[in-house]
This record gives structure tokens, sequence and C-alpha cells, in this order.
């Protein structure tokens, strides 16, 4: 349906408005070991902290703008199955972050060495020209790092994306 409004949500006029995802927020066990792993890992630096009743958070902000919170409840605990990209694909909700890197496998492998587990090792996306790969936070939650398909990452895996 071309133009504002209409389709299956009603037929309001389109605003003149802009609309940004501001933050992506994760639920942690320990806080002050996500502040300091995502600082390590994709330099956030924590922007705001605070303490409310039963619960801690943390805004952490990339040099570009990027933001995630981070937040350690009371008496939370994990809901969903996030050992590979497709058994979480298996429940509604939050599946993963997804960031775009300019090198992939480099990007990949320091955040294993930094304490990410491997779960996807770089291999061919279903997206033409890039390549993709899967690890885990310290907490257990799905990080896809999205980057360009080199052929060091076409000849490891002939057969094409997916799990191998």
């Amino acid at each position: 349906m071309a133009g504002g409004g209409g389709g299956a949500y009603g037929s309001a006029p389109k605003g003149d408005f802009v609309i940004r995802l501001h933050h992506l927020a994760l639920s942690v066990a320990d806080l002050e070991r996500a502040v300091d792993w995502y600082g390590e890992a994709l330099e956030l630096r924590p922007t705001v902290r605070a303490t409310l009743p039963g619960f801690r958070l943390a805004m952490l902000e990339a040099p570009n703008g990027m933001r995630i919170e981070v937040f350690e409840a009371d008496g939370a605990s994990r809901t969903t199955d996030s050992s590979t990209p497709t058994t979480v694909m298996r429940h509604h909700g939050y599946t993963h972050l997804a960031l775009d890197v300019d090198e992939l496998a480099p990007v990949h492998d320091r955040l294993v060495s930094i304490g990410a587990t491997s779960v996807w090792d770089p291999r061919p996306s279903p997206e033409p020209g890039k390549a993709m790969a899967f690890v885990q936070d310290p907490e257990g939650n799905l990080i896809e790092l999205i980057g360009p398909l080199t052929a060091e990452i076409e000849a490891a895996h002939p057969g094409g994306h997916g799990p191998h």
C-alpha cells in the first residue's frame, strides 16, 4: 500500500517524525561483569548508572552512539535456551544482537579471546556478499557479527551458510 496509512493496523496518516533505535537492553546475572566485558569487547562506556528498587542498570555507549543497557534484576533467571541461533529462534521475543563489522574473522577471534564463546565460526551469510558468525557473551546472550564475505571464509565453508 503506497502512501500514508492503510494496511492491517488502521488508516492513520504517516507522521512527520524520525524513529531511531535508542538502545537494546539485556538482563544479566552480574552487572559489573557485563559492564567490564562489553567495555573491553565493544568499547562501550557507561554513560548512566542507576540503582532502583529491585534492580541496578548501566547504559553503555560506543563512540558512534550505539547503546546497550545492561541490568541486573533481583530474582531474574534465563527463560530461553540461547545456546545456538537455531535454538533461540524457536522462542518469541529477543533472539540476538547483530553487529556490522568491517572485518569478521578478527572481530570474532578477539571476542573469543576475551571470554565470548564461539557458537558459529565465520561463514557465508544468506545475504549476498556478506559473512556471519555468532558468539555468546559471558552471560550467554547471542551476538551475531556480520561482515564482508572473504575468499577465506568462502573456501572454509563451500556448502554456504548455516550450521556446520
